[in-house]
């Protein structure tokens, strides 16, 4: 993939190419869709070693065999080579907070052992892992997640102007630092972030729009409006810090915010190198020249098909990518991202 301050771009892609590169589901990409290919499908994920919790008896992720093999030998992990499909099993703990502390001890002695590059990144940030019940399991470094390859959550902003009425809408696009580790000066959405435990969608994507592009408050709550979701399976590239090939499963939940024009977003946390307006066309060209940050195709994407701009008579693949914003998951899904109120 190219980088935006690269003059080399390489060969554009069509728009379910770009959709490709963030949910790996094509016929020719590691990750089927099992209505595409169910044979293909199963031979995929039983590559894999599922993660498990016994009592809890469903696949909370997949882990690839170099990363099981590290948990071998570590105290309340058990692997199971005879098991079809081979699994790795969280055996320690017996509730959330015993199982959160067994995990984090795990994964921080393996930092200290240098056993994976990912962990480097950690940020004293934790995710929630549920259950089929809705129910909280443990919680586990948001850095670490991908060796699992658990569920994580997170929100997108689309934020937009219209210059005329009737007219298309722009889109503030934000560069990514090239300070970050994460696809540094890649283009992205206008605001995005992953979402803490116990904190609602919205209270995350408000807070968000504030600490990212220094967005007012009262505009955001008044004129934020949430959108739904999407969902993909990406498998990490050599663009993302830490090895290749981790499973990385995500919810977005969606908002737009629809800006007057005399309001523009601005960098506050030095992870954004500036914000501009895009029109349709821009971000359609980028996109296809591969300049803006995987997950961006899928929030992109579902935004433009929800407003009429892309449809099946200018958009060949419009069926198959419209389906594919949602990509269901074998894992159990948080209420709303949060753990389900008891009854």
């Amino acid at each position: 993939m190219s980088n935006p301050s690269n003059s080399d771009v390489r060969t554009q892609k069509s728009l379910l190419q770009v959709l490709n590169d963030c949910d790996k589901s094509a016929a020719l990409t590691p990750f089927p869709v099992p209505q595409a290919d169910l044979k293909k499908y199963t031979d995929t994920i039983n590559s894999y070693y599922h993660f498990i919790i016994p009592s809890v008896g469903v696949t909370l992720g997949y882990v690839v065999p170099s990363v099981a093999a590290a948990f071998r030998d570590q105290p309340g992990w058990v692997l199971d080579e005879d098991a079809a499909p081979r699994t790795l099993a969280l055996v320690g703990g017996d509730d959330k907070e015993s199982r959160s502390a067994l995990v984090e001890e795990t994964l921080l002695r393996l930092r200290s052992e240098g056993k994976f590059v990912i962990l480097s990144r950690w940020r004293n940030e934790v995710k929630p892992v549920y259950g089929p019940r809705g129910q909280m399991l443990f919680a586990i470094e948001r850095a670490a997640a991908p060796l699992l390859g658990v569920l994580t959550y997170g929100i997108q902003i689309t934020a937009f102007t219209r210059p005329a009425k009737g007219e298309q809408p722009k889109i503030w696009v934000q560069k990514r630092s090239k300070d970050v580790k994460f696809y540094p000066g890649f283009l992205d959405n206008t605001v995005a972030g992953g979402m803490p435990i116990d904190e609602e969608p919205l209270v995350t994507a408000t807070r968000e729009a504030s600490e990212e592009a220094s967005l007012g408050l009262d505009i955001v709550k008044t004129n934020i409006k949430p959108c739904g979701t999407v969902s993909y399976m990406h498998l990490r590239d050599g663009l993302a810090v830490g090895e290749v090939g981790l499973i990385q499963p995500q919810v977005e939940f969606l908002f737009e915010l629809e800006l007057p024009a005399d309001v523009e977003p601005s960098p506050s946390d030095g992870e954004v190198e500036w914000f501009k307006l895009y029109d349709v066309n821009q971000i359609r060209d980028e996109l296809v020249k591969g300049n803006f940050k995987p997950s961006y195709s899928v929030v992109i994407l579902d935004f433009l098909v929800r407003h009429g701009l892309l449809h099946a008579g200018n958009l060949p693949d419009f069926v198959e990518i419209t389906t594919r914003l949602h990509r269901p998951f074998e894992f159990p899904i948080g209420h709303s991202g949060l753990e389900r109120p008891k009854i």
